[in-house]
């Protein structure tokens, strides 16, 4: 079975990792299709050639307007469905975007036998203006079978009249390779840290992402304890003032970004993760890969019953009502004060993150989707 994957992450050898456990099956041949660039605001995305190990094909493609998720598209794709002839197409982006409806447009004239499955994450009834709102009606009523991050995003295209299957599950699996338990007493050194109780964030730093409630709440622990904040973004000087007229200065790290690999040692300088996030008219957390993320770290979690945050954090963490200060501060009391309530989270943490979100987990559940399509066409 020729399967063709496009999506503008694969630039980065880190999201392509679960089509090594997905080529190990023989009867799939994939060619994932990363373009040449992809410009984020916070860093600029190069193409990484395939790697030794990677025993899939990886192929560039150039692009225009990259880093505008619903109106880059690619190059080439003609020439692209003509020679790898794909019996699935997999499209890792948005049913509303441009890039979506042009590869989808293409293959129903020159591969019209070709299934095509589609990853979205779209979980505000956004009413798309002209030519969007065409792609996205459009793309909808020919695709085979999506991928929805959650259940509200599901429940979202249901309104929206597709009708088609869908599978819930985050496309991106966590290595557990790298993000595990680790020695860190170097770094919590360097951060100027020893035996206090750490509350961590990791994330951008924006208001839709609860920052400042989580800082509100710190604050009426009044204890001894330290917040540790790993990212960047516009709310930095806001938040730096915040700590001051809260008097949580001296006890308060801000960090800046860090790697992919970095996120896994700050994680674990941490005995709580919170993930507060409130969202906004235009954004709501979709998933929160961090969570699972810190429960690999053996770290316990906290976070808002907001988005998908509720649907990955399950009975193995603690959820709070978004931008309720005083209940944080209280979940984050109870988790300090009781090593058994902790111990409790940190295993089933744990095990539900290896049960669910590692890249082999998230392999295995692309590959059925792959074989139902597979099916649709006997």
């Amino acid at each position: 079975m020729r399967i063709l994957v496009f999506g503008h992450m694969y630039t980065e050898p880190i999201h392509r990792e679960k089509f090594q456990y997905i080529s190990r099956d023989d009867g799939f041949h994939i060619t994932v299709v990363a373009p040449h660039e992809w410009r984020h605001t916070l860093n600029n995305y190069k193409f990484t050639p395939a790697l030794e190990n990677e025993k899939f094909e990886v192929i560039c493609r150039k692009i225009s307007f990259s880093g505008k998720y619903f109106t880059f598209f690619y190059h080439g794709l003609s020439k692209l469905l003509k020679e790898y002839r794909p019996d699935i197409i997999e499209i890792d982006q948005e049913p509303a975007s441009f890039a979506c409806y042009s590869i989808i447009k293409k293959a129903k004239k020159l591969r019209p036998s070709s299934k095509i499955v589609v990853w979205t994450s779209e979980d505000t009834m956004t009413k798309w203006k002209f030519p969007l709102s065409y792609f996205e009606k459009y793309n909808l009523s020919r695709i085979g079978h999506i991928i929805a991050c959650n259940s509200e995003v599901e429940e979202l295209l249901r309104k929206k009249g597709y009708t088609g299957k869908i599978s819930i599950f985050q496309f991106l699996g966590i290595s557990p390779e790298i993000f595990k338990p680790q020695d860190v007493s170097a770094l919590m050194r360097t951060l100027g840290l020893n035996d206090e109780f750490v509350i961590g964030y990791v994330g951008r730093l924006t208001e839709a992402k609860g920052i400042k409630t989580l800082f509100k709440a710190f604050a009426l622990l009044n204890d001894n304890s330290r917040l540790l904040i790993v990212g960047k973004g516009e709310l930095l000087d806001e938040l730096q003032g915040l700590t001051e007229e809260l008097k949580i200065k001296d006890r308060v790290i801000l960090t800046g970004s860090v790697s992919h690999e970095g996120v896994a040692l700050y994680l674990n300088c941490m005995n709580v993760l919170v993930l507060p996030s409130e969202g906004s008219d235009e954004w709501r957390e979709k998933f929160g890969y961090v969570v699972p993320q810190a429960m690999l770290c053996n770290v316990p979690v906290i976070g808002s019953r907001h988005g998908g945050i509720p649907d990955v954090i399950g009975d193995s963490g603690i959820l709070f009502e978004p931008k309720n200060a005083k209940e944080l501060s209280q979940k984050i009391k109870e988790l300090k004060e009781n090593n058994g309530l902790r111990h409790k989270y940190i295993e089933a943490g744990r095990k539900r993150a290896i049960e669910n979100y590692t890249v082999e987990k998230v392999a295995g559940k692309i590959s059925k989707v792959y074989k139902s399509l597979s099916n649709d066409r006997l």
